[in-house]
């Protein structure tokens, strides 16, 4: 959890997000129109108008954009039930995103679920919250866990990974029927399914553990954001410059997908993504020189 501890007014964490997440959202989306334009000639003002309604999912060809804004609108509400001050805070936060969660999977219509429908993604951010706000929770037990001794900390991971990798299993294999029975149920349901998808987080976070050591994957990990902004346009923009030079491209071998794929991360995480940094360090330079200079004016 980023800043687990800081304390950080509403309006300067507000700030801080825009500049790390809504600014790329926008260049990563327009720059996907453009391309889109060039290779479709689809309608770019319906386009445009996802794109200022925040690319709510299911609704934008960039498929991996709506998470750049749920994510942003996830942080500032979470943000705001963080600064209610009670006796047990943590307690109200993961009661208050449950009831968040309750609500989009059960009451609303059309459920965010199935059907996302409002601007910037906030109905999805009910459904998600409980996620964000229970890894907060969990943090500092997770610390605690990767402080134990070696031997004791091998041993918790071993049954860890047995527990859940057996599951991750069983879901791909779709061969999990007890839980599914239980899902039906109101609110047991509820949380049944919350349990399930952090079981799979937690195999998820077992095996990012064992590969701790492996300093391009946690490089690869911390562009995660880069990578989202940037899945459309390298998907499109490399095959097409491929075929323009003669180069077709056949996705029929699985073991080709991974490499293609692999290959397509090395480049972001090698070229684009550096590139793309200096740019926003840049534009948000010249922002905060002419806004000085706009106060300054106002001054006097």
């Amino acid at each position: 959890m980023e800043n687990y501890n800081r304390i950080e007014d509403l309006k300067n964490y507000t700030v801080k997000k825009v500049k790390t997440i809504v600014l790329p959202f926008f260049f990563f989306a327009f720059s996907s129109i453009v391309l889109n334009f060039v290779r479709t000639r689809e309608n770019l003002p319906v386009n445009l108008v996802l794109v200022l309604r925040g690319c709510v999912r299911n609704s934008f060809f960039a498929d991996a954009l709506w998470f750049l804004t749920c994510l942003f609108v996830t942080e500032i509400a979470f943000k705001i039930i963080k600064s209610i001050k009670l006796p047990n805070r943590k307690s109200f936060i993961v009661f208050t995103s449950f009831v968040f969660h309750f609500v989009a999977k059960n009451l609303m219509k059309p459920s965010p679920v199935v059907s996302p429908s409002w601007i910037y993604n906030i109905d999805s951010m009910f459904y998600y919250l409980v996620f964000f706000s229970l890894g907060y929770v969990i943090y500092p037990y997770l610390l605690k866990l990767f402080s134990l001794d070696a031997n004791t900390k091998k041993l918790v991971f071993c049954i860890l990974l047995v527990i859940s990798s057996t599951y991750t299993v069983a879901v791909f294999l779709d061969k999990n029927e007890p839980l599914k029975i239980l899902d039906s149920i109101l609110i047991l349901g509820d949380v049944i399914l919350i349990f399930k998808t952090f079981i799979l987080i937690l195999f998820n976070l077992v095996l990012a553990k064992l590969l701790e050591n492996a300093n391009f994957l946690a490089k690869i990990g911390r562009e995660t954001l880069y990578l989202c902004g940037n899945e459309y346009i390298i998907k499109s923009l490399l095959p097409y410059l491929l075929a323009k030079l003669g180069i077709l491209i056949s996705f029929e071998s699985l073991l080709f997908v991974l490499v293609y794929n692999f290959f397509i991360i090395i480049l972001l995480v090698k070229a684009f993504i550096p590139l793309e940094k200096r740019m926003f360090e840049f534009i948000l330079e010249r922002l905060f020189i002419c806004k000085n200079i706009v106060l300054r004016k106002r001054k006097y």
